[in-house]
């Protein structure tokens, strides 16, 4: 999904679309810059070396070491809409307030008018427990 919508918004007119190189990124929903620039290349709409990109795909696999994170919550913050910064946050008050992350993420959306910011996750948490 997430390619399609950056090959959407490109043709709509973006200049500048997000992605991961060799999963290397934001958290989870991020497009695939790998499989991504060879849309773009067939779309004709190309405009950097996808052989320089290639190369740095293949220096970053060989270079570097994922950080360690915790797939569960990536899965639960993609689906509910819950930015990665607030993971620490939604753990540390699940915790407390012995409820579980995505009961206290679902909780958090209803309350907020837009995104969630950290004082809808503290009142989810004692709404739950109460």
């Amino acid at each position: 999904m997430a390619n399609i919508n950056s090959i959407t918004a490109l043709q709509a007119g973006a200049t500048i679309v997000d992605a991961t190189l060799d999963g290397i990124g934001r958290g989870s929903g991020n497009a695939a810059i790998e499989s991504l620039a060879g849309v773009i290349k067939k779309l004709e709409a190309d405009l950097f070396d996808y052989q320089e990109l290639a190369r740095l795909a293949e220096y970053c696999r060989e270079n570097m070491r994922p950080i360690p994170e915790d797939r569960t919550m990536q899965v639960l913050g993609a689906v509910i809409g819950i930015h990665s910064g607030y993971f620490p946050l939604v753990e540390k008050l699940a915790e407390e307030y012995h409820t579980d992350p995505a009961r206290l993420m679902e909780a958090a959306v209803k309350i907020a008018d837009h995104s969630p910011r950290k004082d809808d996750f503290r009142a989810a948490a004692s709404r739950i427990s109460a």
